[in-house]
């Protein structure tokens, strides 16, 4: 799962510096040599496990609303796009989405719903 979340923003960010919004969970991207907007405590610099990650299985779709995840979840937004899982794993064999929160993934606080 993390394999596929550095390969989507090595592909769509490039050699940009990768930022993790924590109040509106969404990673964009700064010019490379700049730093995260202040303050710290909210937008913190992302950091990958996999630097050499390309040609991701996630997609990022454009949604007019928020896609439901469950109570305790948040969609994960890359730019203004929500992060669709590969399909036949999740959602009844349907596409899912990358989440933040309570379900306790694999990770830890990324997984697909």
């Amino acid at each position: 799962m993390l394999w596929n979340l550095d390969a989507l923003l090595n592909d769509t960010f490039g050699h940009r510096v990768e930022c993790f919004d924590s109040q509106r969970y969404q990673i964009f991207a700064v010019a490379h040599g700049s730093y995260c907007p202040a303050p710290s405590a909210r937008y913190q610099e992302w950091d990958f496990s996999f630097l050499n990650a390309y040609h991701s299985n996630f997609r990022l779709v454009n949604l007019a609303k928020e896609p439901r995840t469950g109570v305790t979840n948040v969609p994960v937004r890359v730019g203004r796009r929500y992060v669709s899982c590969p399909g036949g794993k999740y959602h009844n064999g349907r596409r899912g989405w990358l989440v933040f929160g309570g379900g306790a993934g694999p990770t830890g606080q990324f997984w697909c719903n």
